[in-house]
């Protein structure tokens, strides 16, 4: 079994100059492009993929082996063997990167252990496979199609072999497939030691559509919004309905204000009216409570009543505050100055267990 030190130095290049999501795009995505000039262009890159070709080569043959005579996956165990190199050097690993990285191991793995069993069938026959229930459970089943699965995969295959050796009974498709998951069980032990180092991904603003004009960032709902014209500094009418007679609803009241990033006057006047409808939802739902109390199960009534009180509890103890939290942190993120006021309006409207 390979030693997971000696998978983290398969290359001596210093690889956190390169952008992870360049490197995470070798097969497809906007950014192949970028990857193949880097590729050809880029002498640290060069080297660091030449070095690890070679030590899979060395550590790895059969894997080696498997992946070179594959058009999709030639170059890619080099790349994907590069970014966890990268993520160990940096400590760290977006969500999104990682998930990219994930995925693609998942195909490289599966890929080579079909590859694998299909060129052990051709060489020694299916007599093995129908042998014995669980070995044949193993080989046509068991086989990892990710990284997480390599591990219980390994565990079987393993205790397995130890069965067939105990009673003498060949097996080299059992053995082959042994052989491949002691090779690749390190990127188990890797895969392990990434996840203690994920890290959220950090998004990037929307870059503007210039077909459509630039877009802005409503101070109430937070979606990306054009503004009404070229002209004006107040976010365009959205979050509306039309019905069938062409009556429209009303706009989200961001629709009245300039966008957030200039300004958090919206947020703000959201947060009172919140309060507002906390207050008056509480008075409702004293009375609502106040009528049912003298209402009996046989009532016309009594289940809309009881669906009117269940509603108004989870407006005032989960959707409101909810709402007020998120604004309140977008608040104390984008204008800290104005975070005490925006504190004081959730202190008015009588939620005093939000203290973001």
């Amino acid at each position: 079994m390979i030693d997971i030190k000696s998978l983290y130095t398969a290359t001596t290049a210093d690889l956190t100059a390169f952008d992870m999501s360049v490197l995470c795009e070798w097969r497809y995505g906007k950014k192949k492009p970028v990857f193949i000039y880097m590729l050809e262009n880029n002498e640290v890159l060069k080297t660091a993929i030449a070095e690890i070709d070679a030590w899979t080569a060395t550590n790895m043959p059969i894997l080696h082996d498997l992946v070179s005579g594959s058009t999709k996956f030639k170059l890619g165990l080099s790349v994907l063997i590069a970014i966890i190199i990268k993520a160990q050097q940096e400590g760290k690993i977006e969500n999104a990167r990682y998930k990219e990285f994930k995925d693609e191991f998942a195909s490289l793995i599966n890929d080579a252990f079909n590859d694998a069993k299909a060129q052990l069938e051709k060489l020694h026959g299916r007599k093995e496979i129908d042998a014995r229930g669980d070995m044949s459970d193993a080989i046509v089943y068991d086989r990892p199609s990710n990284l997480h699965e390599i591990g219980s995969a390994y565990k079987k295959f393993t205790k397995l072999t130890k069965w067939v050796d105990e009673n003498t009974d060949p097996a080299p498709i059992l053995f082959g497939l042994t052989n491949l998951l002691d090779e690749v069980y390190v990127f188990h032990v890797a895969n392990k030691e990434l996840k203690e180092i994920i890290t959220a991904t950090v998004r990037k603003k929307a870059e503007p559509n210039l077909d459509q004009g630039e877009q802005f960032t409503c101070s109430c709902c937070f979606r990306p919004i054009r503004l009404q014209n070229k002209k004006s500094n107040i976010i365009a009418y959205h979050g509306f309905t039309r019905d069938w007679y062409g009556i429209t609803s009303t706009s989200c009241k961001g629709s009245w204000y300039e966008p957030f990033e200039k300004s958090c006057e919206g947020t703000l006047a959201y947060l009172k009216d919140l309060n507002g409808l906390l207050v008056s939802q509480k008075e409702q739902l004293a009375k609502m409570e106040q009528r049912f109390a003298g209402m009996a199960k046989e009532d016309e009534e009594y289940k809309k009543v009881f669906q009117s009180i269940r509603s108004i509890k989870f407006l005032i103890e989960k959707q409101i505050p909810s709402t007020q939290e998120m604004l309140l942190r977008r608040i104390k993120d984008s204008y800290p100055d104005q975070h005490p006021e925006a504190l004081e309006l959730v202190e008015l409207g009588g939620n005093n267990e939000i203290s973001i």
